[in-house]
């Protein structure tokens, strides 16, 4: 192999990860980061003796020696972090549903409220599915396929040995639970899970990605000091074995110059031969020219649209510790709102007795558009989703000692992160969008590649690293 020297933009977990990979193979990798500290989409604020974590807040894809398991072994990083059961508490108009990884007790709940439901039949199969969608996006070289030279290298992985799952490529999730989710309770308490695992709906998510959204609280982690701990991790592993992380760096421009490419940041520019962007599609089309500019406007019209989100962060004294970390309130039809709460232990995040926390729901980004809205209304919408958020922690969870710290829109995590329109989750799951025509890693344009939540197979930290590791698996 060849050494090079590659330099990426962005310090998210695609980038980071990536760098890590390339970095161990013997590459000179430098990453380029326009904010302060590392992370991304899965970062955090300070505020006194109070960490809040912002965007991601759950890791994922550790059993079986799933994806984010297999790249900390590789890499030789040990992060402090617990396995959290029940994974997700959702509390609805019958009670409270904790989605826990006893199976019996989980058959048992769901019986409870949902009775005469095909409840273990259809549970046991997502679980065995699920176990083999995982050892796919495990062993996936090269996808989605450019020609047919990529499509003959997905058979190295024995796919003939799992290719009764093919058709789940093109049937939704509800049509593969095979009319299970009849009830419109159960079909909803599925969708709002799904909105935080795949950014779509049971409707109209492909079943083979349903599969692992709806399996994803069975794997939830908590990393001790929040999520920020996770990216920092990366970040001073990455800088001890001698990688180059620049901060403050944004970059405003791309250009192809000859076989090399200018990379324009506010105080010089840097002429670069591989380059690799971890950066939404959406973004790359107001940072390039040319061809590469109208390559990247044609996949984010492919991509489409993604959703916005209102967050808040805040703190809680209970009376008792909050010992299950994730909960999912169901307050609003076809809305709900996550809670990720830190550890009771964990005094990274609080001081003792208290746990901070961080909200957050879906919207739809034109109705937060600042063209549509006033400073007064901006500001009112805000005041409506603290008293909504306030309302669930008392009257859904009993915690009457709390203080808000802040409330995010759309228009505080774009002016953050830089992410076009403030959209979060990278690119929704959806049937019009199939899996073998989602963006990809490589670019038409040579020693230019893409990692992050808009490249296959998006979707969390675990699908970014996933996808970072495909591009890896690409330029060796």
């Amino acid at each position: 192999m060849s050494f090079k020297e590659f330099h990426i933009i962005g310090a998210g977990a695609g980038g980071l990860s990536l760098a890590l990979m390339l970095q161990k193979s013997g590459h000179k990798v430098t990453i380029y980061e326009a904010h302060s500290i590392p992370g991304g989409c899965a970062s955090w604020y300070q505020r006194g003796p109070y960490r809040f974590d912002v965007g991601a807040t759950t890791l994922s894809g550790m059993i079986n020696n799933g994806p984010l398991q297999q790249f900390l072994d590789e890499q030789e990083i040990k992060l402090e972090m617990r396995h959290v059961d029940p994974g997700l508490v959702v509390h609805f108009n019958r009670g409270q549903l904790k989605r826990v990884s006893d199976n019996k007790l989980w058959i048992e709940q769901l019986d409870h409220f949902f009775p005469n439901a095909h409840h273990q039949q259809t549970w046991n199969h997502i679980l065995e599915d699920a176990e083999k969608c995982w050892s796919i996006l495990n062993d996936v070289k090269n996808f989605p396929p450019r020609n047919i030279h990529d499509l003959l290298q997905q058979l190295d992985f024995s796919l003939f040995e799992k290719v009764k799952l093919l058709p789940l490529l093109v049937k939704s999730f509800e049509s593969y639970t095979n009319k299970y989710l009849s009830d419109p309770e159960l079909k909803r308490i599925i969708d709002q899970l799904l909105l935080i695992s795949t950014q779509s709906t049971s409707d109209d998510v492909a079943a083979l990605v349903g599969i692992l959204g709806a399996h994803y609280p069975l794997d939830t982690w908590y990393p001790l000091g929040g999520i920020g701990t996770f990216s920092e991790t990366l970040a001073s592993t990455f800088t001890q074995r001698g990688g180059d992380i620049k901060y403050s760096k944004k970059l405003i421009g791309i250009e192809q110059s000859g076989k090399d490419y200018l990379l324009h940041f506010k105080d010089q520019k840097i002429s670069a031969e591989n380059v690799v962007v971890n950066i939404p599609v959406w973004n790359l089309v107001s940072l390039c020219q040319g061809k590469m500019k109208s390559s990247f406007e044609k996949t984010s019209q492919r991509a489409g649209e993604a959703w916005g989100a209102m967050t808040c962060y805040g703190v809680v004294k209970p009376n008792e510790p909050i010992e299950a970390l994730y909960h999912q309130v169901h307050d609003q039809k076809d809305s709900s709102l996550f809670f990720s709460f830190s550890d009771k232990n964990d005094h990274i995040r609080s001081p003792f007795g208290e746990q901070v926390f961080s909200v957050s729901t879906h919207i739809k980004i034109q109705n937060m558009s600042n063209k549509k809205m006033d400073k007064e209304s901006y500001l009112n919408e805000k005041k409506i989703f603290q008293e909504r958020v306030e309302q669930a922690l008392k009257t859904k969870m009993g915690i009457d000692h709390f203080k808000i710290d802040s409330v995010g829109t759309p228009q505080t995590f774009e002016r953050f992160t830089k992410r076009h329109n403030g959209w979060v989750g990278g690119i929704p799951h959806r049937m019009s969008l199939p899996l073998w025509d989602y963006p990809a890693a490589q670019t038409p344009f040579k020693n230019f590649w893409r990692v992050g939540d808009t490249v296959f197979p998006g979707q969390g930290i675990v699908g970014v690293i996933s996808g970072a590791k495909i591009l890896y698996q690409m330029i060796r």
